[in-house]
C-alpha cells in the first residue's frame, strides 16, 4: 500500500519533500518459531527451512537504512539532503494469525515491541511514530482452503475467523498501540481483497494505504 500511502502523505504534507523506504518478504514471521520457508524479522534469526533458509530480515533492514543514508544527493540537484526519520508502517501478522503455532502467536506482542524498540533505536528517534494494519478479514475461507489446505499450514478460526490465531493477534496488535503514546491501529475493516482471499486487491492496497497515510499525519499532529 506504500504507493496510495506515499501520495495521501504529500496531499496532508504538501510543502514537505517525502522518501519511502520499503523493506518487505512476504510470508516472513517476527517469531522464530513461525519463520517457515520465509525468514523473521527477529535480530537473532539464522535459522529456516526451504528457499528462505536463514533469511534475517532485521539484518535487510538495518542494511537498507544504511544505504538509504549513504545518498547524499537523493535529488540530484547538487544539493545534499537529509532523511529525517517521520514514522514507520507496520502491515504484518498475518503469518502468526494464520500459519504459526498458538504460543508464537502469543509471543507476537513481545515481539513487535522488540521489533518497534530495535528499529527506533536504529532510525535514533525513540519516540518516531509507528501505524500498524490490523489483521484483515476477508472471511473467504472456502476459498483460501481450495486454493492453499492442509499442505500450507492454512486452518480457519473455531469461530469463523479468517486466521485460526486471528483474535490472539489482534489483541497483541491493540495492547501495544494502547501502550504506546506514538502508535496508532489502523482498521482494516472493508479493505477489499483478491481472489485467494488472502491477499488484497488492487483497490484494497489503494484503501489501506489511504488510511494508514491519514493516521501517520494524525500522529504526527
Amino acid at each position: 500500500p506504500e504507493i496510495s500511502f506515499g501520495r495521501e502523505i504529500l496531499k496532508l504534507h504538501p510543502n514537505e519533500n517525502i522518501a519511502l523506504l520499503k523493506v518487505a518478504r512476504g510470508g516472513s514471521a517476527l517469531d522464530v518459531e513461525a519463520a517457515f520457508e520465509f525468514g523473521s524479522w527477529a535480530h537473532d534469526y539464522n535459522g529456516g527451512e526451504g528457499p528462505g533458509k536463514g533469511i534475517n530480515i532485521y539484518d535487510h533492514f538495518l542494511a537498507a537504512v544504511r544505504h538509504a543514508t549513504a545518498v547524499r544527493d537523493i535529488d540530484g540537484d547538487g544539493v545534499d539532503d537529509t532523511l529525517v526519520p517521520a514514522g514507520i508502517v507496520w502491515v504484518h501478522g498475518e503469518t502468526e494469525a494464520g500459519r504459526g503455532s498458538e504460543p508464537a502467536a502469543r509471543r507476537y506482542e513481545g515481539n513487535l515491541k522488540q521489533f518497534m524498540n530495535l528499529a527506533r533505536a536504529a532510525l535514533r528517534v525513540d519516540d518516531l511514530p509507528v501505524v500498524i494494519s490490523e489483521v484483515g478479514d476477508s472471511g473467504m475461507v472456502e476459498q483460501a482452503q481450495a486454493l492453499f489446505g492442509a499442505d500450507f499450514g492454512y486452518e480457519p478460526g473455531r469461530n469463523g475467523e479468517f486466521y485460526k490465531h486471528a483474535p490472539i493477534i489482534l489483541g497483541a496488535q491493540e495492547a501495544f498501540v494502547d501502550g504506546d503514546a506514538n502508535a496508532a491501529l489502523v482498521s482494516a475493516d472493508g479493505v477489499e481483497f483478491g481472489a485467494d482471499g488472502v491477499h488484497y486487491n488492487a483497490a484494497g492496497l489503494v484503501e489501506l494505504g489511504r488510511r494508514l497515510a491519514v493516521a501517520m499525519a494524525e500522529l504526527e499532529g
